[in-house]
């Protein structure tokens, strides 16, 4: 079931785009985002959750991120 209001992505964009004009403007950071740590600490637990669908299911502990493949 769909929420109502605008699609999440909209409402984060919108909300990046507001936090960089503020900035832009000499205003403070509202601090409403997400930080890099948080960023990457994400990113860790996706590449955790890879690893283990990877080995067929098996827990994995997020380390470093999986490499990505260049093309």
């Amino acid at each position: 079931r769909l929420r109502p209001g605008p699609p999440p992505l909209v409402t984060s964009l919108a909300a990046q785009l507001e936090a960089f004009s503020s900035v832009v403007r000499g205003r403070p950071d509202p601090g409403v985002l997400a930080t890099a740590a948080d960023g990457h600490a994400t990113m860790l637990a996706v590449d955790a959750a890879r690893a283990s669908a990877a080995a067929g299911g098996r827990p994995t502990t997020p380390t470093e991120p999986m490499e990505t493949p260049t093309c």
